[in-house]
């Protein structure tokens, strides 16, 4: 075998950072350089991960021909730990040695083991010293590796091993027991000794224990690397990527010698004689690797089948000789095919489908389709669809709606026959080919559908329940350095200061507003038109090592995250075929991505979340609760009575004006302000017109007129599309034939089939159905390269047909160039506008309010059984989409959560939103109703004071009490009990309002206090002269001279002081014990409690309580916004106005003139240097840049953040898309931000 010796223990990126940062090995890199080094192969052992695996089997024969028989086998670093031990020291909080051991799998078989060995170490992981441990217990290894003994190479690791660990700390007879243990367990022929390069004193002891003991024990030895970068020269980018997560990592003295090295490296290291055994030796267990394959047709889940009556020719009087692809599913012998048949011909029957020619034969394509599949696979495509069908009544068993479909599934009539989609694609006219076809049997299909996202958790765990916990998994992401996050792990790394590496990612170029990749800014890149940035280079430059590092770690794996909707679901145990690894959270994913777990035979079913969902349904929950929908046993059931999509009213104009005068709010797709401008920019008044949109405001072109404004020029004038047809040259009979494909769109192709559908017309390029699919790919993946290789095609195959250059350039500039940066298909489109169609029927059919309340209640977080936690941040914001519509929360009728008042056309506040009040206190209140006054309520319940409080500035007992002060007041009174008498304790709290006859007594009480008791202070000079002056005679006289001086400084006998003290204050203490006494100290306590909880007025209880003002501002309240001449954010153009040029570094800059706005505080996002103000026409979002931001931030001892929720401030800035820039500069203001303190006319405005 050629090749110098064999690496056993080699790391990468992708498998081995997904608990922390670890290596900089990427999985091409380190094979490519293993060869070119002269190795014969290597194995990735990863840190109990095989995550790298699949991609190195690809890698491997995609070079084939350069890599020649160059070997890649597959290994796992564990940790090896006793159970006993590790469980006694986790008990008493104890450090326990995870020792690191090497597996190797020899073969398929062994590879399996590898999986399951793997999987339980993720099982057993738990957290210490802020790590996940992923412990492999011994009594685990003992009892499952006999079955396959022989299939498993083991090696000793590194210095972390138990064995090296003996050699440095323990005796020979118990390195030679453990060798002894291991011989045992793995065989000895299946066992070596690691002898690695390295210069520190314990590795060179180590490698000699080792040496001997392979010559006691005949137990063989082979040289390996640990490599976790790939060369000396890589080392410095080794340690700043590592030290990037913790700047105290000792990196160099674990790391220094843990590269790649070649056979001339290890003769510097090692003596000669054992480089050459040990080399050998590797060689000779390289030999032993069988070659197998990860690879494996992918499995498609299986689901029970309930009995079932075959269909027979008698059910479907149809002529099969015209529909071949329905015959063979008459004919199949498959299960699958007999049952997925029988739900098609049940379908057809319950939904009214007719069986004419149209339909027929729509079910004939799309079976040949799922036909050509199941031939490709070896298996019927079918039970994919059915298995696909189950999952979704499993969703709607969990209580969470299904979205009326996603992607290109939409197209696909038979999945809407099976309850998988709820639209008609033959209705909507959107082409089958578009999901599956015959052509393209070996692009298998990819099922999304969407679900709520408060029930995704349940829906996992429903599928776990169904399929068995160990056959279902969340797939994996792998997150990776992206250029920015490059920039600042590079810097962090190297110490560089967080604003000047900020200051570098700011030099970074940008295309659309994404950053280039730092390669191309070093180095520009012709393909792509872009040049190198100078400026960045200069700045990079100034920083050593910082440039290498950034272009060795950008794109290297940094952790790993759940996919956002992939789950995996198998027929057998998971660990067939795939392993399962943690996120941080905890949360159970597969250990390979979905393209590399689809290449293990791994299906991926997309399970996705929509928050409209969740709207929709809270709504549906508002509905049934006011009894103006009917529950029809189940949640689908009731769903399809009322909102199945041939139940929607969809052409109503008071319907659309609902949308426009926003009653339609978080309006599906259209939220967004850009979403926003695109419906009345629009004037989307139809269906139609909806998909449109949701289409137009996604394509754009660089430069020139946008597809929008060309399809609403064409639909106000359709001969403006004629001319500019003529003007790119086109002949009439290619104007016509334009307008068979674009005329129901105005001449504008906003989706991908119809694209699809223009290049496959034959006279314009007459591509198959591969072709126009790999041109829709080479847009949708957004690859340059690939985009221009179908270019090339589309032009060269329009000529070879005869197609003029005219008609090519027209399709290509109008059709396929918007498309470039984003586009939908057609049946996504129309899908989710049919979600959008849903909340427009809530709010049109039964009312706004019942819609507003639905959102109000899912923005802020608390709608049907989700309760996690109020955020009041949340409450804000989601009451602020709605000004006016909320209203004061009611002791004898709010919920948990809000409610609709249909009546009034107003939401009710809920009890649990209010702050402060728990989801066990709102309980108490709802189950001791009604109430009829203040103190009733507190004699059902035993809210403590404080929260009767809250309730009452939230303004629950208005109802009751209109008079909010008056209500507070008569609580205050209720809860401060009078004491029947006083003592003296209670004198220097009342002492201001103690009858003037009783002062004397009153000043000697306070006297007193000072000399002894608790409050006692040291003798002073003032003490002494108003002892003098005020007692000393009288006092003396009596006790006898019950004091002296001693050293200048006055000393009193208390005992003898308190004799006549008593004697003194005898007529207060009587009038202590009066009625009057304690009315005063009642008054007290009183005005201490209102101080301390009460102060303010209505509006600001109203935002202390409920994070928002009902009916007035705050600002209402005080002249304050008038003297700082305050506008109105929303009368501001949302372009500020220029005033002039600033000069400084760089190109001169406009100046912008600056208003000044004033509101309330309710949040703050410190990622983004913002916070978000209410003021009295609504929420603005106010950039403060990070300087101001830090700087109002600031805590102290003697001041809170400016930004704490309530804070009133006015804000000197300007208006600029959308947001409100804070800045004083060239104004009349010294701060951008000055605090409006107190309350009403008494308030004041303070500057920083």
């Amino acid at each position: 075998m050629a090749g110098t010796y064999f690496g056993i223990h080699n790391h990468t990126a992708m498998g081995s950072n997904n608990r922390f940062l670890d290596s900089i090995n990427e999985v091409a890199e380190i094979i490519e350089a293993a060869h070119e080094k002269g190795l014969a192969g290597i194995s990735l052992s990863d840190h109990q991960s095989l995550s790298s695996h699949v991609q190195a089997e690809k890698y491997l024969k995609a070079h084939q021909d350069e890599l020649g028989d160059f070997k890649v086998a597959y290994g796992d670093e564990i940790y090896l730990v006793d159970r006993k031990t590790d469980e006694q020291a986790r008990e008493n909080k104890e450090a326990v040695p995870f020792y690191h051991f090497l597996l190797t799998a020899k073969n398929e078989h062994g590879y399996q083991f590898l999986r399951q060995l793997t999987t339980q170490a993720w099982m057993d992981s738990f957290f210490a010293k802020g790590m996940r441990r992923l412990p492999t217990y011994w009594d685990w290894l003992e009892a499952n590796l006999p079955a396959y003994r022989g299939d498993i190479i083991a090696s000793t690791a590194c210095l972390g091993s138990e064995l090296s660990q003996t050699i440095l700390h323990g005796s020979k007879s118990q390195a030679q027991k453990l060798v002894e243990r291991l011989a045992n367990l793995f065989g000895a022929k299946n066992l070596y000794f690691e002898i690695m390069p390295a210069k520190t004193p314990e590795q060179i002891t180590v490698d000699r224990a080792l040496v001997d003991l392979s010559l006691q024990t005949g137990i063989k030895y082979l040289i390996s690397t640990d490599a976790h970068y790939i060369d000396l020269r890589d080392q410095n980018s080794h340690e700043t990527f590592l030290k990037s997560e913790n700047q105290g990592r000792d990196v160099k003295s674990f790391y220094s010698y843990a590269y790649l090295f070649s056979l001339a490296d290890l003769k510097k290291y090692l003596p000669e004689d054992v480089v050459t055994t040990g080399t050998a030796n590797s060689l000779e267990l390289l030999k032993q690797i069988e070659s197998y394959s990860l690879k494996h047709t992918q499995e498609i889940p299986t689901t029970p089948l309930p009995d079932f009556q075959v269909v027979r020719d008698t059910e479907f009087s149809v002529d099969l000789k015209k529909y071949p692809a329905i015959k063979y599913f008459f004919t199949s012998t498959a299960t699958a095919d007999q049952y997925f048949l029988r739900l098609l011909v049940d379908a057809m029957e319950s939904k009214k489908q007719p069986l004419d020619q149209i339909h027929l034969q729509r079910i004939n394509d799309e079976l040949n389709a799922i036909k050509a599949v199941s031939e490709y696979l070896g298996a019927p495509l079918a039970q994919y669809f059915l298995t696909m069908r189950r999952l979704l009544q499993i969703v709607w068993g969990t209580s969470s709606l299904v979205g009326p479909g996603r992607g290109s599934v939409g197209c696909f009539y038979t999945a809407y026959l099976l309850d998988i989609t709820q639209v008609d694609p033959i209705k909507y006219e959107l082409p089958y080919w578009r999901f599956l076809s015959a052509e393209r049997a070996d692009d298998l299909p990819d099922v999304d559908t969407d679900t709520e996202g408060a029930k995704r958790a349940d829906i996992i765990e429903a599928f776990k329940e169904y399929f068995g916990s160990d056959h279902v998994l969340n797939f994996c992401t792998f997150n990776t350095q992206a250029p920015a996050s490059t920039v600042l792990t590079a810097c962090r790394g190297l110490g560089v200061d967080l604003r000047e590496s900020r200051n570098i990612v700011n030099l970074l170029p940008k295309e659309r507003m994404v950053a280039w990749p730092i390669k191309d800014a070093i180095y520009g890149n012709k393909e792509k038109g872009r040049r190198s940035s100078q400026d960045f280079i200069m700045e990079i430059e100034k920083i050593p090592h910082l440039k290498e590092t950034m272009l060795q770690i950008e794109g290297s794996v940094r952790g790993i995250s759940q996919h956002a909707s992939g789950i995996l679901i198998t027929n057998e145990p998971y660990t067939k075929h795939n392993a399962m690894m943690k996120t941080q959270s905890g949360l159970e994913v597969t250990q390979y991505d979905a393209a590399d777990s689809a290449y293990q035979g791994g299906l991926k079913y997309d399970i996705l979340t929509l928050n409209a969902l969740d709207r929709i349904h809270e709504a549906m929950r508002l509905l049934l609760r006011d009894h103006k929908i009917k529950w029809q046993g189940d949640l689908k059931s009731t769903y399809d009575k009322y909102f199945a999509v041939d139940r929607l009213e969809m052409d109503a104009s008071e319907m659309y004006d609902m949308l426009f005068n926003g009653d339609v709010i978080n309006a599906f797709e259209f939220s967004s302000l850009t979403g926003r401008r695109t419906l009345l920019k629009m004037n989307a008044r139809t269906f139609d017109q909806l998909v449109a949109a949701n289409a137009l405001m996604r394509l754009t072109v660089a430069e020139g007129e946008q597809p929008i404004d060309r399809y609403l020029r064409y639909r106000k004038d359709l001969s403006k599309w004629d001319a500019d047809m003529k003007n790119y040259g086109l002949q009439p009979a290619e104007i016509s034939l334009m307008k068979q494909h674009l005329q129901k769109f105005y001449g504008v192709c906003y989706s991908q089939e119809t694209l699809m559908a223009l290049t496959m017309d034959p006279q314009i390029t007459g591509f198959n159905l591969l072709e126009a699919n790999h041109l829709r790919k080479s847009i949708a993946k957004k690859n340059q390269e690939l985009y221009q290789q179908e270019k090339k095609h589309f032009y060269a195959k329009g000529h070879e047909l005869g197609t003029s250059s005219s008609l090519l350039n027209y399709v290509w500039d109008t059709c396929a160039e918007p498309a470039k940066y984003y586009s939908f298909n057609l049946a996504h489109g129309t899908t989710y506008t049919l979600v959008l169609m849903v909340e427009m029927n809530i709010a049109y059919r039964f009312g706004p309010v019942y819609w507003k309340t639905a959102c109000l209640s899912v923005n802020s977080g608390i709608y049907g059984e989700v309760f996690t936690g109020a955020d009041y941040a949340k409450v804000s914001h989601a009451i602020g989409q709605i000004p006016g519509t909320v209203m004061n929360p009611d002791i004898n009728r709010s919920d948990y959560g809000f409610l609709p008042d249909s009546e009034n056309k107003k939401i009710l506040f809920g009890l649990y939103p209010i702050v402060g009040i728990g989801k066990d206190d709102a309980r108490t209140i709802i189950e001791h109703r009604p109430y009829s006054s203040l103190e009733d309520f507190l004699e059902k319940t035993e809210l403590a004071p404080k929260k009767t409080v809250t309730l009452i500035k939230a303004g629950c007992f208005d109802s009751l009490n209109e008079d909010r002060r008056k209500v507070m007041e008569e609580l205050v009174r209720k809860i401060t009990p009078q004491k029947k008498k006083l003592t003296t304790v209670q004198v220097p709290k009342i002492a201001a309002d103690i009858p003037e006859k009783y002062q004397k007594e009153v000043e000697l009480v306070l006297f007193r206090n000072k000399i002894t008791g608790r409050n006692k202070v040291p003798m002073n000079e003032e003490l002494q002269q108003e002892f003098f002056d005020k007692y000393e005679k009288d006092y003396s006289a009596d006790s006898n001279a019950g004091w002296q001086m001693n050293d200048g400084q006055l000393s009193i006998d208390v005992k003898q002081f308190d004799k006549w003290y008593n004697k003194k204050i005898k007529n207060l203490k009587s009038w202590l014990k009066t009625p009057e006494a304690t009315k005063i100290e009642t008054r007290q306590n009183m005005r201490k409690f209102w101080k301390e909880n009460c102060l303010g007025n209505d509006a600001s209880w109203e935002m202390e309580a409920l994070s928002f003002y009902v009916k007035r501002h705050e600002l209402d309240y005080t002249t304050i916004p008038a003297l700082y001449q305050t506008v109105d954010f929303n009368q501001l153009g949302d372009e500020p106005t220029p005033i002039g040029w600033a000069s400084g570094k760089g190109s001169p800059r406009p100046e912008y003139q600056r208003n000044v706005i004033a509101g309330t505080v309710i949040d703050k996002d410190p990622r983004k240097n913002m916070i978000f103000l209410l003021t009295k026409t609504g929420i603005v979002n106010v950039r403060l840049g990070k300087y101001n931001y830090r700087n109002y931030d600031k805590r102290t001892k003697e001041s809170q953040s400016w930004f704490e929720r309530g804070t009133k401030l006015l804000v000197v800035g300007y208006r600029k898309n959308g947001d409100y820039y804070a800045s004083a500069t060239k104004s009349k203001y010294k701060a951008p931000l000055m605090k409006i303190q107190g309350y009403g006319e008494k308030a004041w405005v303070k500057e920083k």
